[in-house]
């Protein structure tokens, strides 16, 4: 079954339109639902589109089925028993809802666009309408959405076959991790299923990053491929990363597979070692420097420092930061508490008097 897929969004409706502009396909060039039908309008066999053509003809829906005649079957029936469209395709109206391959959006915009896919969001697509519906919702330009899990007797598929045969199938690809957090987690793209080449071509991939819907200008790092994966230290909360991956088969690009994340403020605590210079030198200049751990980390530093010890949790926006100085000349270390806020800045705070040692005070 080698090319065999869903139908994209666009190619559905390219499919079921056959060249016509208007709600349905119809022998005549296409017919509008009646005026003061437009809602949903009532069910009934006799259900006659614009142009004279009775939908039941075209589709099967509420009108021809038990549901409101008893003179047919309740149900999904089989298929290419009413009309076909133009393309030869019959039941792209009613029968059953079929799925496509995109992931839900509200609105698709008013631009042109060239063999569009979308796969960012979590429902899918299905398109045509089913047996039991309005006229209203077997419309060509009718949409509907759901889980890919979701399964019901109204929904069914449709399959195509690309017409380039030789060209890699798009692989599927996925962000690790699936929730991110802001200079912590580096975003590293996998790729879960790799991309067939129906000539048995070997593959290379090329994976590019976007930010925000911006192409990343910076350097990707390699963990599998080359490009793979973002650094934490690239990371901001509310970011949303993009990564897409096209595969070769040394003639040709491939289909691309995608996948995003969102980029969530740190909920764990972060460690921050401050080497404040002015509390150990004589030229009183202050220089800062910051470095970021992991809780395991922050322990370690704190209490591998042999002459400042300086380690704050943060748990929200702000650090309670205890500094020390050790001296093997003397006891008594001078100390304070500190405030750091997201910007840098130190301030005194009242965080309290009771200055613990290295060990304790993690």
């Amino acid at each position: 079954c080698t090319g065999y897929r869903l139908l994209t969004e666009a190619e559905w409706e390219y499919a079921a339109r056959a060249g016509t502009t208007a709600a349905f396909w119809t022998p005549n060039g296409g017919g509008e639902i009646p005026n003061g039908y437009e809602s949903y309008g009532g069910c009934n066999l006799n259900w006659t589109l614009s142009d004279g053509t009775a939908l039941g003809a075209l589709a099967w829906f509420c009108g021809n089925n038990q549901w409101s005649n008893s003179s047919y079957p309740l149900g999904s029936k089989e298929v290419a028993t009413r009309t076909p469209n133009d393309n030869g395709l019959y039941d792209m109206s009613g029968n059953l809802w079929e799925w496509t391959h995109d992931t839900y959006t509200a609105s698709l915009g008013t631009g042109a666009t060239t063999d569009p896919v979308r796969e960012m969001d979590s429902n899918c697509v299905f398109r045509g309408g089913y047996w039991k519906n309005w006229p209203y919702d077997l419309r060509s330009a009718r949409r509907n959405n759901h889980i890919p899990s979701h399964r019901t007797e109204a929904v069914g598929f449709r399959v195509g076959r690309s017409d380039n045969a030789g060209k890699p199938s798009a692989p599927d690809i996925s962000i690790d991790p699936s929730s991110a957090t802001e200079l912590v987690d580096d975003l590293t793209c996998v790729i879960d299923t790799d991309s067939v080449d129906p000539d048995g071509n070997s593959i290379t991939y090329t994976f590019e990053w976007t930010v925000n819907g911006t192409a990343y200008t910076g350097t990707a790092s390699t963990t599998t491929h080359s490009g793979d994966t973002i650094s934490a230290s690239e990371t901001t909360a509310g970011e949303v990363w993009e990564c897409s991956v096209t595969p070769n088969d040394g003639t040709e690009d491939g289909y691309t597979g995608s996948a995003s994340v969102n980029v969530s403020g740190s909920t764990l605590s972060v460690c921050r070692e401050m080497v404040v210079n002015d509390w150990c030198q004589s030229n009183n200049e202050e220089n800062i420097v910051y470095g970021i751990y992991s809780a395991e980390d922050c322990i370690d530093h704190c209490e591998a420092f042999a002459d400042i010890n300086c380690c704050g949790w943060r748990t929200d926006s702000y650090s309670c930061v205890a500094l020390t100085r050790q001296s093997s000349a003397s006891n008594d270390f001078p100390h304070g508490r500190y405030i750091i806020n997201n910007s840098g800045v130190f301030s005194a705070s009242a965080c309290g008097t009771t200055l613990p040692g290295p060990a304790s005070w993690h």
